[in-house]
């Protein structure tokens, strides 16, 4: 019962907290609102202080963009047009590079916070062609939603 009022309320407030991320995280500026304020916003961290330095610090390292996403947080009931990474693009690493993306995330695993990187400049894929349609339908879900 409390989680169901969590999640309505939160929804109230999807557009709001949207605009806020947007403006703690410039690339996101780059999606389109069609796609942008359709996205599921309960995965998200809005990064600030040491979480906001490190994200910010590894994007110049990498020279990719950097999202912050909630570690307890992937529902596969969420359609899959609702999540980033079957919009955008996600960033290749070589072993160096993931092994800063590792470096970071030490700071940043112990506050529940993951990092995943996006490639720069952006690039939009078709949420159906994405790797994370292929991984819905290996566990038999279907537009995000579970079977009935």
């Amino acid at each position: 019962m409390v989680e169901a009022v969590i999640q309505t309320a939160n929804a109230a407030n999807d557009v709001g907290f949207l605009n806020l991320l947007r403006q703690s995280v410039p690339f996101l500026m780059q999606v389109p609102d069609a796609i942008y304020f359709q996205l599921n916003p309960a995965e998200f961290v809005i990064p600030r202080g040491e979480i906001a330095q490190a994200r910010t610090e590894l994007e110049k390292v990498l020279a990719q963009y950097v999202m912050t996403y909630r570690r307890d947080t992937f529902n596969l009931a969420v359609p899959i047009h609702r999540h980033l990474c079957a919009n955008v693009l996600g960033a290749p690493l070589s072993s160096i590079q993931l092994a800063s993306l590792q470096e970071y995330e030490k700071i940043t695993k112990p506050k529940g916070v993951s990092l995943v990187v996006y490639q720069r400049p952006i690039v939009l894929i078709n949420p159906q062609q994405s790797w994370l349609s292929g991984f819905y339908q290996q566990r038999g879900l279907e537009k995000g939603t579970n079977p009935t």
